[in-house]
């Protein structure tokens, strides 16, 4: 690995390789939603896919992915090549670590496989889905595209782009996983989650979807139905969307805009001064940092 320190010149290159690079745990949670994606879009397009046939593609995409980033081709060319910021920062994990990872994203699918939203995906055409992984009804990106041939999918970029709408002017950007309508008229969004933790997730993600689809899908409040479902732990958490959520959600955003404003030098200009962002004291907390190699290279040297 290169070791840069400060600010100096290449910094900007460093930053943005560092924010290229994928943690594992980003990586599996990666994995999962386009391996959930690409099986929605073969119900929902009356495809037949051997799932067998499809978890060994999975793997086999995981272990290409992880060899590549073992070469470093990451770090002349970040935009276009995988990397994971555990190879770069050249930390010691051990093998049954990354086979768990792997044996999450498997289990993952198993219990897709095994939800109810596999079963209801199942009485659904393309053109009831409402959005799938990003691909929002009148928008343009990979999924609308995407080849039956597993081999294609194993080497499909990741990312597709996201959509945005406007609350007082203000921009919000949005990735809905899966989106459709119930028998009732009401609609369902989903957004999948991968990691290890039991709890309810925060609410305010699945706030400014309901948000969103009650402004771009014209979805009076009531009937949008949101749902959080860990995959990985097999735990669905489901929340109502109202008038006054909307409005919570509605001054949560232009208050975190106004905070983030507050910490600007020239609000008019969006310009910002590097002094008054001091860096984090707390070096434990860094040491998990991806930028740490700028920030703090001391801690990895």
């Amino acid at each position: 690995m290169g070791r840069l320190g400060g600010r100096g010149p290449g910094a900007e290159k460093t930053i943005y390789r560092l924010k290229k690079l994928n943690s594992r745990h980003t990586w599996k949670g990666t994995i999962i939603h386009e391996a959930i994606a690409f099986l929605l879009k073969f119900l929902l397009t009356n495809e037949t896919l051997d799932i067998e046939e499809f978890k060994k593609a999975v793997v086999d995409k995981m272990r290409e992915q992880y060899k590549a980033s073992l070469t470093g081709e990451y770090q002349a060319n970040p935009k276009n090549n995988f990397g994971l910021l555990e190879h770069y920062y050249e930390e010691e994990i051990d093998d049954e670590a990354w086979q768990l990872l792997r044996d999450d994203v498997i289990r993952s699918i198993d219990s897709f496989i095994g939800s109810k939203f596999w079963e209801k995906a199942k009485t659904l055409s393309m053109d009831d889905c409402l959005a799938l992984e990003g691909d929002l009804r009148g928008s343009e990106n990979i999924w609308k595209n995407i080849s039956p041939d597993l081999n294609t999918w194993k080497n499909l970029p990741s990312g597709p782009a996201a959509d945005n709408f406007t609350v007082d002017g203000v921009k919000v950007w949005v990735k809905i996983d899966f989106a459709y309508p119930e028998d009732d008229g009401s609609i369902r969004v989903i957004d999948w989650k991968s990691g290890n933790s039991k709890n309810e997730p925060d609410p305010t993600q699945l706030n400014i979807y309901g948000y969103y689809a009650s402004e771009v899908w014209d979805t009076p409040e009531d009937k949008i139905h949101l749902t959080a479902y860990n995959v990985n732990q097999d735990e669905p958490h489901k929340r109502t969307f109202n008038k006054e959520g909307k409005r919570q959600t509605r001054e949560k955003i232009l208050n975190s805009v106004e905070n983030m404003k507050e910490m600007l030098a020239e609000k008019d200009a969006n310009q910002a001064e590097e002094e008054d962002f001091p860096k984090e004291e707390n070096d434990n907390f860094c040491r998990h940092c991806r930028y740490r190699q700028v920030c703090k290279p001391e801690l990895v040297e």
